[in-house]
């Protein structure tokens, strides 16, 4: 391994800041353009339900580590705090979707920040932050809502763990951001045994402390309010193994589900295998060429794509089925479990082109990659079966809430929210004016 791919020893900490805040503001941008227009302005399930109403409801402190399904959502939690103290009613459906979006944006700067100690290469560590934004299935129903902030902690999780920071400011920032992962996103158990990668090394201390401590009292929760039990069957092997080429290799090519089931009903499952054939190979780039964090990540994360995808799915035990389609089947679903295992899979491949060749070669590979997976999320930008999609958009509805708090001894009323049926609980005192 060349230097060119290991971590500078003398890196520039004011030209990383101003990269990383740029990478912010663009990667913020790119997650509210994806976010359908009407999705924006409507409420996607627990937002509304659960992390407003009892923002609304409650003060920050009653309702910061108040469980819900079994685990803590801190930082879903902050942020519907500051929507509901600093943001007009009317528009909560909004703000929600800017603050979601801004996590994203924050995520994708810290990964470009952490990536450093794991390549030197700029435009690798760009194309790994692009991703936190850029995969096919984030617009599902990922991107610009609050239920769903937990997923870029789980993929900022490993960034984290490998990170040395080598400033006074970035050991307390890296333990504040392992603490607010852990406290809301459990499934970063998953990366715990990185925990023990080059543990001497104090400078990833903080950020290991922070994250242990925050799991810790998600396991505590866990014990104390027990999340509700799973309904269905756990799915065969053969389902899951379906899922993950359908939902998480094939769209990195393809784009859309709507391709994806297109082509599976043509070709079948071989050219699923094919599509896995770059990864191999950058597998076996990392293994012959890479050393020490860059093969330990270039191996890892891709192998984390498929615990990622295959622990909820059965967990979750929902009716999915991924056989392949026949013509007049109906497209297959992308789910929520997808986007995390994409960026890990597509990690895997940016990393292994930083090992291609000599140095023209690299940025040409890196630069090769980035646009045929551009291409992918190009195509996706919007994906057909986006959430929230179809409302109904919040600002209608308020004017009916306010019209029934009119009504003598209302003190709360229910407005409609999205999926179907779903409703959010809001007092009346916020609904009238100055509320």
């Amino acid at each position: 391994m060349t230097s060119e791919d290991t971590p500078s020893p003398t890196p520039a900490p004011r030209r990383t800041a101003l990269l990383a805040v740029a990478v912010s503001v663009v990667a913020t941008l790119v997650a509210w353009v994806r976010t359908d227009p009407v999705a924006r302005g409507t409420l996607w399930a627990e937002d509304g339900r659960v992390f407003l109403a009892d923002a609304w409801t409650h003060g920050l402190g009653e309702a910061l580590l108040t469980p819900y399904d079994g685990y803590l959502h801190v930082v879903p939690r902050v942020l519907a705090e500051l929507v509901a103290t600093l943001v007009p009613v009317t528009h909560a459906a909004l703000a929600v979707t800017a603050a979601s979006c801004l996590v994203a944006g924050v995520t994708a700067a810290l990964v470009l920040v952490c990536a450093g100690t794991v390549t030197a290469s700029i435009p690798a560590r760009l194309a790994l932050a692009g991703l936190t934004v850029l995969v096919p299935s984030l617009p599902v129903e990922v991107l610009g809502n609050l239920a769903n902030v937990h997923w870029f902690g789980l993929w900022l999780t490993p960034w984290l763990l490998l990170h040395r920071p080598r400033t006074r400011t970035g050991l307390v920032g890296a333990g504040v951001v392992g603490l607010l992962v852990g406290l809301t996103e459990v499934q970063a158990l998953y990366f715990v045994p990185l925990v023990l990668w080059r543990w001497r090394d104090r400078r990833g201390w903080p950020a290991r402390a922070g994250l242990m401590v925050g799991l810790a009292a998600q396991g505590v929760t866990m014990l104390t309010s027990p999340r509700r039990a799973a309904l269905g069957d756990v799915p065969e092997l053969r389902n899951v193994v379906a899922g993950y080429l359908a939902d998480v290799v094939l769209p990195l090519w393809l784009g859309t589900p709507e391709v994806v089931t297109a082509v599976l009903r043509t070709a079948g499952w071989s050219v699923a295998l094919v599509a896995l054939v770059p990864s191999a190979l950058a597998l076996l780039l990392a293994v012959r060429r890479g050393a020490g964090d860059l093969r330990l990540a270039a191996v890892v994360l891709p192998a984390a794509s498929l615990v990622t995808w295959g622990v909820p799915v059965v967990l979750n035990r929902m009716p999915w089925d991924w056989s392949r389609p026949q013509p007049g089947d109906p497209v297959l679903e992308m789910v929520r479990y997808a986007p995390v295992s994409q960026m890990l899979l597509a990690s895997g491949l940016v990393l292994g082109a930083t090992l291609v060749g000599a140095a023209r070669w690299r940025r040409a590979a890196v630069g090769a990659l980035a646009a045929l997976l551009l291409v992918a999320s190009a195509v996706a930008w919007r994906p057909s079966t986006q959430q929230r999609a179809d409302g109904p958009e919040w600002a209608d509805e308020v004017p009916a809430g306010r019209e029934a708090c009119a009504t003598p001894g209302t003190d709360e009323v229910a407005l409609p929210i999205s999926p179907e049926t779903w409703v959010s609980p809001v007092p009346c005192e916020v609904l009238r004016p100055g509320g």
